[in-house]
């Protein structure tokens, strides 16, 4: 034993004990306070597939483009882009989270709390990358129609457990 917090050299978890946790985790994931959210990436410009696009008025041409999807009398809108000759489609992925709202239930962490910080998330290290990559997330996805909860990330995402390669731990604020 030395420094300030003595240990063992041979202590160690047992494997079945690191079993057990991952087992316990997964299952709030599947009840409260395991919600379906949406990871909503940046939207990617397209050219609109139903007009011809004029480049000297970088807009549409109002002309119906040959095999388009939807076709309109020429020099009048078109209806798949409005006129605008251009489509912002953003990709979005649902994942499962576990959210806290209540900075007394988060799992406690070396970061500082700041009063931007609205809740902390606890996910599945699969998912970080979507997490990273995505532009906000919708929390509780499917009550979008009543409420709908924009949140950006706020910082780095952590991994969390015993393991420390099977779940992440992050905060988000509201945008």
């Amino acid at each position: 034993m030395s420094g300030k917090y003595p240990y063992r050299d041979d202590f160690s978890i047992p494997d079945s004990l690191l079993d057990d946790h991952e087992y316990l985790v997964d299952a709030l994931f599947d009840g409260y306070p395991g919600i379906n959210c949406k990871v909503v990436y940046p939207s990617k410009e397209h050219t609109c597939p139903n007009c011809l696009w004029d480049a000297k008025a970088q807009r549409s041409a109002d002309i119906y483009k040959t095999g388009g999807p939807s076709p309109f009398p020429d020099f009048t809108p078109c209806p798949v882009c409005n006129g605008e000759g251009k489509l912002y489609k953003g990709q979005e992925d649902i994942i499962k989270l576990r959210v806290y709202w209540d900075s007394k239930s988060w799992i406690k962490t070396e970061m500082i709390v700041s009063p931007d910080i609205s809740a902390q998330i606890i996910g599945y290290m699969t998912d970080v990358n979507k997490v990273k990559r995505g532009k906000y997330l919708i929390l509780n996805s499917d009550l979008q129609d009543i409420v709908e909860v924009k949140c950006e990330l706020s910082g780095d995402l952590i991994p969390w457990g015993f393991r420390k390669n099977r779940y992440f731990v992050g905060y988000v604020k509201r945008c």
